[in-house]
């Protein structure tokens, strides 16, 4: 069973893994797009747009939020924080969430 195979039959027998994070399988090609880790983000001035990537732990839409929707994604250094318009997020596909303009949020 090669590393892939682990993580996805340990997230169907259990829910989770004690391998390796998701993201850490995908981090060259991830490093190659220009997709920055969460680790990075503190060292980038607040309010430029940039590329982010993770697993998503939180999508939130407040009804104050203007079209804003607010999703918190997790990596193999920790989470970020995106403030994104998406109109919607919660019923499409990741794809479409990777094609939307993002930026962080400290």
């Amino acid at each position: 069973m090669n590393h892939e195979e682990r993580l996805v039959a340990d997230f169907h027998g259990t829910g989770l893994t004690v391998g390796p994070h998701p993201m850490a399988y995908r981090r060259a090609w991830l490093n190659a797009m220009g997709i920055r880790r969460a680790s990075e983000l503190r060292d980038i001035p607040s309010g430029k747009r940039l590329r982010i990537g993770g697993c998503v732990i939180t999508r939130q839409r407040p009804g104050t939020a203007k079209g804003f929707v607010f999703i918190s994604l997790e990596d193999e250094t920790g989470v970020a924080n995106a403030a994104s318009v998406v109109k919607n997020a919660f019923t499409s596909p990741r794809s479409s969430l990777a094609r939307s303009s993002s930026s962080h949020r400290r």
